[in-house]
């Protein structure tokens, strides 16, 4: 997993940041953490069925990524 702990004097504990909510998490920066994104241009136009699932690192905790695909390919290409 992508976390970073750090102690926090707020909290009083050793909290853990996911690195996707890294966004205006100032007290992060102290400790290498980066709002920079990390972006990747891939051509596709060799595969026409294909899509692209956004959501949040929570959506993915809940199953592995062949789950999705699965079932997103099959309810996008239903009778195609």
């Amino acid at each position: 997993d992508s976390l970073v702990f750090v102690r926090s004097d707020a909290a009083r504990d050793t909290i853990a940041l996911a690195m996707s909510r890294s966004l205006g998490d100032w007290e992060w920066k102290a400790v290498g953490v980066t709002a920079e994104p990390i972006i990747d241009i891939i051509d596709l136009t060799q595969y026409p069925n294909a899509f692209l699932i956004a959501a949040s690192d929570g959506f993915f905790d809940m199953r592995r990524n062949q789950f999705y695909a699965k079932q997103f390919s099959e309810s996008f290409f239903v009778g195609t």
